[in-house]
């Protein structure tokens, strides 16, 4: 197990965490895996140097994930990060380290190691950010955007979003298009928060893929497209998106691709995604009752999940028995 920085906020988890404990990113984390590794990071402070690559803050949770720590969860979380590691954080901060004062202002917000604190959180976010560290410039402004620690600005928020954005920090570059697209802070843009929502999207976050295959489909920003919109919704839904589930789910539906849509609406109702689950409990139960084994094995997903064993099993053994293999290795393995 590794550590790796997340793509969209800047903060460290595990190379296993499905999701990023932060921003809840859900992006796949398979191909930015860092070099990080125990033997190749060192406990270093250089004075001359203060934000230089700073060892210590991955080799204490390194050795932490390599000795057991908390097995319960991927997520890097109050269980597994120890004191000792914010008090070496508090050192190098002190220091002028960029990166600690960055990490060690998100051990404040979150409580991780530390007494929480939205306050401290603030001032070493604006720290790190005043050094133009980007994923501190676009926590400051989400704490801004909400209120953490200072007074609700849309406007500060907004500042500090672009500053991240422009130096390339896609969960920045999300929040930006997310103000352009709302008028919060800014001047309401559609072609604006399309720009930002393309940038990050092609660094392949999901819910800035989402939005911007919303853009497609409504024509929003740039010229209507529903093969765009296609594009960039099956991006974010193959990610787990559950909107995006849901909306790839219309999509089929209206062109009657029923079984296709049957999946998508599948996937993202067993998230809880409320369009997806009324279409369950109406037309795709239908499906199911009149044999559809789509439909069968998509209830039998959909039962499972809700803690309905013996109904997943029921609708499950009528899927397989039209020949539906999904349906078929699910019962293999709760047999």
């Amino acid at each position: 197990m590794a550590l790796i920085k997340c793509p969209e906020c800047g903060q460290l988890i595990t190379d296993t965490a499905k999701v990023c404990p932060n921003c809840e990113n859900h992006t796949s984390y398979d191909n930015l895996k860092s070099n990080m590794t125990a033997s190749k990071v060192h406990l270093k402070r250089n004075k001359h140097n203060p934000n230089g690559v700073v060892g210590v803050i991955v080799v204490v949770l390194l050795c932490l994930a390599s000795c057991g720590g908390s097995s319960k969860s991927n997520k890097v979380s109050n269980e597994n990060i120890p004191k000792v590691y914010c008090d070496e954080l508090v050192k190098l901060a002190e220091e002028g380290n960029a990166e600690a004062q960055f990490q060690l202002g998100f051990c404040y917000e979150k409580g991780e190691g530390i007494s929480q604190s939205y306050t401290e959180a603030v001032k070493w976010y604006r720290k790190a950010a005043e050094q133009s560290n980007g994923p501190a410039q676009n926590n400051i402004g989400r704490c801004y955007y909400n209120g953490f620690g200072v007074e609700k600005s849309y406007t500060e928020a907004a500042i500090w979003y672009r500053k991240a954005a422009e130096q390339g920090i896609a969960g920045a570059q999300y929040n930006l298009g997310n103000c352009y697209d709302n008028g919060f802070g800014v001047e309401k843009s559609y072609t604006e928060a399309a720009i930002w929502y393309r940038k990050a999207a092609e660094q392949g976050i999901a819910k800035a893929q989402y939005c911007l295959g919303v853009c497609y489909l409504k024509g929003e920003g740039v010229e209507q497209s529903e093969s765009e919109a296609e594009t960039w919704l099956t991006e974010a839904a193959n990610k787990g998106h559950a909107d995006a589930q849901a909306a790839m789910g219309d999509m089929y539906y209206h062109h009657g691709m029923y079984e296709d849509a049957i999946g998508r609406y599948g996937e993202a109702a067993m998230q809880g995604q409320k369009r997806a689950v009324t279409a369950m409990d109406t037309w795709i139960r239908v499906a199911a009752e009149n044999g559809n084994a789509v439909a069968q094995c998509a209830w039998g997903f959909f039962a499972r999940q809700n803690g309905h064993t013996a109904e997943a099993i029921k609708w499950f053994k009528l899927a397989s028995e039209q020949g539906n293999e999904p349906a078929t290795e699910e019962l293999k393995k709760m047999q």
